[in-house]
């Protein structure tokens, strides 16, 4: 059986707030995931992703790289087009582009 877990939740837990500041860490943020179609039952994948998850995972990321120096100010999007994986982040047909303009909403926001 496949390891699910829900969007949401992954969101919820993802404060980063205990890795210490000393530690480099570059966080990622991903739309989502679906692992099963390479490894069957033994894949993870994520459900119920959407845009405004994606957006509060985006603002945890940005919480713990803020204070780095610009050249380590990074978060990471796993992946762009990872179709095969179900980890895309181009527009289709359940969200459009809602995915990218919640991206684009984070970039142009007044918190960077």
């Amino acid at each position: 059986m496949p390891v699910i877990f829900k969007h949401k939740e992954i969101i919820d837990a993802a404060q980063y707030d205990d890795i210490p500041d000393n530690v480099k860490f570059f966080p990622n943020v991903m739309p989502n995931w679906d692992h099963t179609p390479r490894s069957g039952s033994k894949g993870t994948l994520i459900v119920d992703p959407n845009p405004m998850d994606f957006f509060r995972n985006l603002e945890n990321c940005f919480k713990r790289v803020k204070n780095n120096s610009n050249e380590e100010r990074m978060i990471f999007i796993k992946a762009w087009n990872e179709w095969a994986e179900g980890n895309y982040l181009e527009p289709d047909l359940k969200f459009g582009r809602a995915f990218l303009n919640k991206l684009k909403e984070f970039v142009y926001s007044e918190q960077n």
